[in-house]
């Protein structure tokens, strides 16, 4: 599994190189990155240059020094090797700093993870821009065609199933929504007063920080609860989690209808 967390590389990169003992899972999850990912295999090999270019001053240092100067060596290797428990060694020759400047230099310039989107402003957002016939739609007739639309774009699970009740609405299409370079499927519908949006992503996609949502709707997930939200004066929102997802649904239908026809209990 490929590493998105740059905070886990940098915390654990140089103890790896140093040889400091890891724990197994760390081990494996570290090893696995470096082996699957060009970027942090090219920062490994840096890490391993600046060690030996390191390990190759601290000899000459110790082949060259004058015995009057052997107690403030003793010192300076104390104190680095004290200082390199609480985060990297740091080098103290010109040449040495130049090499780290380098390395420094390429792990600012690592690519950088979009932040998060928010699962519900992006939902919220695809009604408006729907309402407003500005959302790119791709018409379906049926629960199997919007599969096979999803699987063809990449979307590696279906948008069922649908909450009680949406099942009699009439579905229209599928909007692929790009946030922040997460793919978001939402399925649109059609009831007699109104539309609804339904959208769900896996919870893995929170976990791994792709999408967020507020911390009361947390709250009420935790509790395995539907969470209602007026969002505006002209849409509702709901969410809830199911099989390992979240899911969620924008409507323009009253928050009473809505219920109604979802066939779930109000819960502020």
């Amino acid at each position: 599994m490929a590493i998105e967390d740059r905070s886990f590389l940098q915390q654990h990169l140089s103890a790896y190189v140093d040889g400091v003992p890891l724990e197994p899972s760390v081990r494996a999850r570290l090893e696995e990155a470096l082996a699957t990912n060009p970027e942090y295999a090219r920062l490994y090999q840096t890490e391993r240059a600046i060690a030996a270019l390191l390990r190759q001053r601290q000899a000459r240092l110790r082949q060259t020094a004058p015995p009057e100067l052997l107690g403030t060596l003793r010192l300076a290797v104390h104190l680095r090797q004290r200082k390199a428990r609480r985060r990297r060694r740091f080098l103290v020759t010109a040449g040495a700093l130049l090499v780290t400047g380098a390395g420094l230099w390429l792990w600012m310039n690592l690519p950088i993870r979009p932040s998060p989107a928010c699962f519900a402003t992006a939902l919220r957002t695809s009604l408006h821009e729907f309402q407003q016939q500005r959302l790119v739609v791709a018409k379906v007739g049926n629960i199997a065609d919007l599969h096979s639309l999803l699987r063809r774009n990449g979307i590696p699970y279906p948008l069922t199933p649908v909450p009680q009740g949406l099942s009699r609405a009439e579905l229209v299409g599928v909007s692929i929504r790009q946030v922040n370079g997460y793919s978001l499927p939402i399925a649109i519908y059609h009831a007699p007063e109104g539309w609804l949006m339904f959208a769900k992503a896996p919870r893995q996609a929170f976990d791994q920080q792709r999408l967020w949502l507020d911390s009361s709707i947390w709250e009420a997930l935790h509790r395995h609860e539907w969470k209602w939200q007026s969002c505006d004066s002209t849409v509702t929102c709901a969410f809830w989690e199911q099989d390992s997802f979240v899911c969620g649904i924008a409507t323009t239908l009253p928050p009473q209808k809505a219920k109604l026809l979802l066939h779930v209990e109000w819960q502020e």
